[in-house]
């Protein structure tokens, strides 16, 4: 296999071809331990930082049609009430770990949170109090950051195989679309912050606030162009 450095679209393309409809042996469990060996695959050391995969591209893997919620990226309060505030404030308990995982949308959950874009802030809200916020443009940045661009490539996985079937390249980050698909719950953020085990400092965990899209159709409004491999 070519192990060409994938510094553009037409490079990408390239490596893919030869890696598409392949058979590979190996034992994967989910979607990240997909992602990880077709980043190797692709000769690029895997990672979990908030820069995309590759040169410009980010990879997102899917089995079949790809439903179910996919992280564009994570970030944590501009301001208002920390995740720690939040969490001894309103978390409850689980396997004895005090915990706050709550996916939010614009529509009230069952602990009472909700989202709302006011201005130039995105506010966590309860009960008509605004609790924590995050700067809309920060978010905007993040996401133009984690995926200027993105590959998309839908993958079948049997017992200790994988094949990776089809690719869509999303280009140029529409940022104007952004707002609207918070406002019409197509793009959600989900909380999620713990104590630390008991075996540990009991220091809060907080991995930051992830920002979902609900399916992957969804990219047709975030990217202004397609391209199907």
């Amino acid at each position: 296999m070519s192990h060409l450095k994938i510094k553009s679209f037409e490079d990408f393309k390239e490596v893919f071809e030869e890696i598409k409809d392949k058979t590979y042996a190996a034992k994967l469990t989910n979607d990240k331990d997909v992602g990880d060996f077709f980043e190797r695959l692709l000769g690029k050391d895997v990672d979990s930082d908030q820069l995309p995969d590759l040169s410009e591209i980010n990879t997102e893997l899917k089995t079949g049609t790809g439903k179910g919620r996919t992280t564009s990226f994570t970030k944590t309060f501009s301001g208002g009430l920390t995740t720690r505030k939040l969490l001894y404030k309103y978390g409850y308990y689980s396997g004895g770990i005090k915990r706050l995982n709550s996916t939010v949308t614009t529509r009230p959950n069952n602990l009472g949170f909700y989202l709302k874009v006011k201005k130039d802030h995105l506010f966590l809200m309860k009960n008509n109090k605004e609790l924590s916020y995050w700067e809309i443009g920060v978010l905007i940045e993040s996401l133009a950051g984690k995926m200027p661009n993105l590959a998309y490539i839908i993958y079948e996985k049997g017992k200790n195989e994988v094949i990776f079937k089809d690719c869509t390249l999303y280009k140029k980050v529409n940022l104007n679309n952004f707002i609207k698909l918070l406002e019409e719950n197509l793009i959600v953020a989900d909380l999620r912050v713990r104590e630390g085990y008991i075996d540990e400092t009991c220091s809060v965990r907080d991995r930051g606030t992830a920002f979902k899209v609900n399916s992957h159709t969804i990219y047709d409004y975030i990217f202004d162009e397609k391209e199907i491999v």
